[in-house]
C-alpha cells in the first residue's frame, strides 16, 4: 500500500506536499510547489513539522530562533504558521484535520540541496566550481558562526542542511531552527551531532570560538565522504575526475584560513576568479543544475570580454578622473550613490497626548518580551544608559588585543587612523573610545569616513589590505559602534520626553515585521506610523585640540633584543621606581613583530625632568649578535633630509660601507611629518663577521657574551 501523503490548505486549496531529506536536517520536512502558472512564477516552500518523532522514537519539538540583532542570512527568512493539514486515505480521499496545525516555513525557491549542486559539478568536470562550493559553504559557515555574542553558543549547521542558490550563495537551512528543550544526550539526533561534531557538540551547540573549526571539518568529512560513494560506481568520464577530486581533497587541511584555502584553489584553476571574485562570492556558474560548470573555452571567452569591459572601464574613470571638478578642502570618502542603508537597533515609542502610559507598556511587554524599555527622558538616565550600553558593547568583542593589534597596524602601514586610538592605552580602552567616537577614521591627513557608513568598512579594508580574519575583527567592531550609536540617537529623540525604546534586528526586514506588527493591531492602544526621518552626524575630525604625545615603532628582518633608553642616557639617571626598572630591561622582538614605545618619563641627577625615547638594539645574525648603542628614530620635515642625517650618521659614525643610502634606511611619512629608521638588519649583515668592531657604538659579540651582557645589565645595581 503506497504511504499516505500530506496536504495543507493555502487559500481554502489543499496542496500536496512531497517528503524530502534533501533540505534542511532537522525535523520531519515536506516540500510544497505553488504558482508555475502564466502570470504567476513557480514558488516552492520547505515545511517542518514543529514536533515530530526521532526514528528512536524521542520526541523533537522545533521553533523559530530569533537571528541576535544585526545578523542576516542570505535567504528568505523561516516564519512560524499555521496550516489546516489533511493526509490521503485509500481511494483519493482527502482525511482533514480541522485545527490548524503550527508549522515552520522557508521559501526555498532557487535553491538546490548541497547534494544535487556537487553531482552537478562533477557531472561536467568541474573541479573549479567544486572546490568553489567548498570555499563558499565554508565562507557561510564561518560567517554564521559570528552571528551570536560572545556569551551565546552557535547552534552547529550539519553539511547535508545546506543548500546552494544563484551566484555561490549557500544557505543554512536550519540556522532559524531550534529545539524547544535540550536534546537528550542518549538521542539519535544527539549521536548524528557527535558523530559530526564529536562528543562535545551532542547538544548541538558550540562556543563561538570553536564554531569554525567543528564546521571545517564536518564539511571536509562531507566532501570526502561524498567522493569516496561516488568512487567506482560511476560512468568512466566522471569517475576520472572524482579520482582527481579525492587526491587534492587529501592535500585540504580543515585548519586552514580561507585565504589559504583560496590561495590553495587558486593554484588549482585558473578560472578561480570567475568563481569566486564578486559581491556574493561567485558566479551563477556554480549553483544550478544547468550552469554548474560552463566549457573552459566558452569561459576563456567570457574572461577576454571580462578584461575589455575592464580596460574600458578604467578608461572612463580615468577620464571622470581628471575632468571631474576637485574640492580644495579635505574630502569626506563615500561612494557617489550611498547604496545601503544602516538600520537603528532600536525602535521609539512615544505616548501621545491623552494616552495612558502603563497601557503602552504593557502591550509592548506583551508583544516584545525582554526586548522593550521603559525611558523618562531625564539626563542621568540618559548617562547611565549609555555608560551600560558601552561596558555591553565592548564585551561583545571577544577578542580586545585583537582590535588593538589591527588598528596599530592600519596607522602604521596604512595611514588609516581611528578617532580614540592612541597605542598607549589597554585594549578596552581603546575599544570604548572608538565606540564613542561613532567609528569615524582619517585615511592620510584630510579624508575622513566613518564604519557606520554603508561603505565605511571596506574604504579600511581596501586601504588597509587586510586579511579575512583582520576583516571579522573590524565588523565586529563596527557591529559594536553601530548597536551603541542606535541608543544613542534613541535616548536623543526621548529626550525630556520619555517613551519606549524596542529592541529590532538593525535591518529592512526586522524593522518591517515590527511595524507590521504595531500598526496591524486594532486593539487599544493603537500604534501610528510617525513620519521617517534621515539621521545624520556631523565629522569634522580636524577640529580636535589638546597636546600630542609621541609615538615609536620598530620592525626587523631578524631576531633582536631592544633596550630603552640608550647606555649613553641611563648614566644620567637618578634612582628609579621598581617599574621604570623593569620596562628599561632588554626585550626580546621575533622577526617581523613590530614593537611600539612612548618615551620614558624620568628624572635626571641634576633633577630635571626628562622623556627618553633613545634605544640600543642588537640583531641575532647566526652565531654573533651585532650591538647598536645609543640608536634614535630620525625626524624631519622631508625624506631627503631624513636620508641625509642617516647618510652622514652611517658613514661618519658607523663607519660602515653602504653604497646607497636608500637601501640602508626606511623612511615613512605622516601627516607632514617625516620620521626614519636604521635598517639595522642589513646594516648587521655587513659586518657581521668583523669581531674587530667593539667601539660604544657598534660591537660584534658572541651569542654567549651577550647573554651575560643582557644579565648585567638587566640587573639592578645596589644603591649606595
Amino acid at each position: 500500500m503506497p504511504a499516505p501523503r500530506c496536504y495543507i490548505a493555502i487559500d481554502g486549496k489543499f496542496r500536496e506536499c512531497v517528503p524530502t531529506l534533501e533540505y534542511g536536517y532537522l525535523g520531519t520536512r515536506f516540500t510544497c510547489t505553488l504558482g508555475g502558472t502564466p502570470g504567476q512564477p513557480e514558488k516552492r516552500l520547505l515545511i517542518r513539522h514543529v514536533a515530530s518523532a526521532d526514528a528512536d522514537g524521542t520526541m523533537v519539538q522545533l521553533k523559530k530562533r530569533d537571528l541576535p540583532l544585526g545578523s542576516t542570512l542570505s535567504s528568505s527568512p523561516l516564519v512560524s504558521t499555521k496550516y489546516e493539514l489533511a493526509t490521503s486515505q485509500p481511494g483519493e480521499k482527502l482525511q482533514r484535520d480541522h485545527r490548524a496545525r503550527e508549522v515552520l516555513q522557508q521559501d526555498i525557491s532557487g535553491l538546490i540541496s548541497l547534494k544535487e549542486a556537487i553531482l552537478g559539478v562533477l557531472k561536467k568536470g568541474d573541479l573549479a566550481s567544486f572546490w568553489a562550493l567548498f570555499y563558499h559553504c565554508r565562507k557561510t559557515l564561518d560567517r554564521f558562526s559570528q552571528t551570536v555574542g560572545v556569551n551565546e553558543y552557535v547552534p552547529l549547521q550539519l553539511p547535508q542542511s545546506l543548500a546552494v542558490g544563484p551566484r555561490n550563495r549557500v544557505v543554512p537551512l536550519d540556522a532559524e531552527v531550534q529545539f524547544v528543550a535540550p536534546l537528550p544526550v542518549n538521542s539519535q539526533l544527539s549521536q548524528v551531532y557527535a558523530d559530526w561534531f564529536g562528543n562535545d557538540a551532542r547538544t548541538g551547540n558550540s562556543q563561538p570560538k570553536h564554531a569554525p573549526r567543528l564546521h571545517a571539518l564536518a564539511l571536509l568529512r562531507y566532501f570526502r565522504g561524498f567522493l569516496a560513494q561516488l568512487d567506482g560506481k560511476v560512468p568512466a568520464d566522471i569517475q576520472a575526475v572524482v579520482s582527481r577530486a579525492r587526491a587534492q581533497a587529501d592535500q585540504v587541511r580543515p585548519e586552514m584560513s580561507l585565504d589559504e584555502l583560496k590561495a590553495w584553489i587558486r593554484e588549482l584553476s585558473e578560472d578561480w576568479e570567475l568563481l569566486v571574485d564578486d559581491e556574493d562570492g561567485g558566479t551563477e556558474e556554480a549553483n544550478s543544475p544547468e550552469l554548474i560548470s560552463t566549457a573552459p573555452r566558452k569561459r576563456w571567452s567570457l574572461l577576454r570580454m571580462s578584461l575589455w569591459m575592464n580596460l574600458f572601464f578604467v578608461c572612463l574613470l580615468s577620464v571622470l578622473f581628471w575632468f571631474w571638478p576637485k574640492s580644495s578642502g579635505g574630502t569626506a570618502l563615500s561612494s557617489s550613490v550611498d547604496s545601503e542603508v544602516l538600520y537603528s537597533s532600536y525602535c521609539v515609542v512615544f505616548r501621545m497626548e491623552g494616552t495612558a502610559g502603563e497601557s503602552v507598556v504593557r502591550t509592548l511587554r506583551g508583544a516584545f518580551p525582554g526586548r522593550i524599555k521603559e525611558v523618562d527622558g531625564t539626563p542621568d538616565e540618559r548617562e547611565r544608559l549609555l555608560r551600560q550600553k558601552l561596558e555591553e558593547s565592548v564585551k561583545t568583542i571577544e577578542d580586545h588585543g585583537a582590535v588593538k593589534q589591527v588598528l596599530a597596524k592600519l596607522v602604521n602601514d596604512s595611514s588609516v587612523e581611528f578617532k580614540g586610538f592612541a597605542n598607549s592605552d589597554p585594549p578596552d580602552r581603546i575599544i570604548a573610545a572608538v565606540i564613542k567616537r561613532g567609528g569615524v577614521f582619517t585615511v592620510g591627513a584630510d579624508k575622513h569616513a566613518s564604519l557606520l557608513q554603508a561603505n565605511g568598512l571596506e574604504l579600511v579594508l581596501r586601504q588597509g589590505h587586510l586579511d579575512e580574519r583582520e576583516r571579522l575583527v573590524l565588523t565586529n567592531l563596527r557591529r559594536a559602534v553601530a548597536d551603541y550609536a542606535s541608543l544613542e540617537d534613541a535616548l536623543s529623540m526621548l529626550a525630556e520626553r520619555g517613551g519606549v525604546i524596542v529592541q529590532v534586528a538593525p535591518s529592512r526586514e526586522g524593522h518591517e515585521t515590527l511595524r507590521r506588527e504595531l500598526v496591524g493591531r486594532v486593539e487599544k492602544p493603537v500604534f501610528v506610523s510617525r513620519p521617517l526621518s534621515q539621521v545624520f552626524g556631523a565629522v569634522d575630525p580636524s577640529a580636535d585640540t589638546g597636546g600630542g604625545l609621541a609615538e615609536y615603532s620598530l620592525q626587523l628582518d631578524r631576531l633582536y633584543y631592544l633596550r630603552i633608553p640608550s647606555l649613553r642616557d641611563r648614566d644620567d639617571l637618578a634612582t628609579l621606581s621598581a617599574a621604570s626598572k623593569a620596562r628599561m630591561n632588554w626585550r626580546e622582538v621575533k622577526a617581523g613583530d613590530r614593537i611600539t614605545w612612548t618615551p620614558l618619563p624620568v628624572i635626571r641627577k641634576g633633577g630635571d625632568p626628562a622623556a627618553l625615547s633613545s634605544f640600543d638594539v642588537a640583531v641575532v645574525t647566526g652565531r654573533k649578535v651585532v650591538l647598536f648603542r645609543n640608536q634614535s628614530i630620525l625626524v624631519g620635515m622631508t625624506k631627503e633630509q631624513i636620508l641625509e642625517q642617516g647618510g652622514q650618521y652611517i658613514r661618519g659614525v658607523l663607519r660602515l660601507p653602504v653604497q646607497s643610502i636608500d637601501e640602508a634606511i626606511s623612511v615613512s611619512e605622516r601627516r607632514g611629518q617625516f620620521t626614519g629608521a636604521l635598517k639595522y638588519s642589513y646594516l648587521a649583515g655587513l659586518i657581521a663577521n668583523d669581531t674587530s668592531a667593539k667601539g660604544t657604538v657598534l660591537q660584534v659579540l658572541d651569542k654567549d657574551k651577550f647573554a651575560d651582557l643582557r644579565v648585567r645589565e638587566d640587573t639592578p645595581k645596589p644603591t649606595p
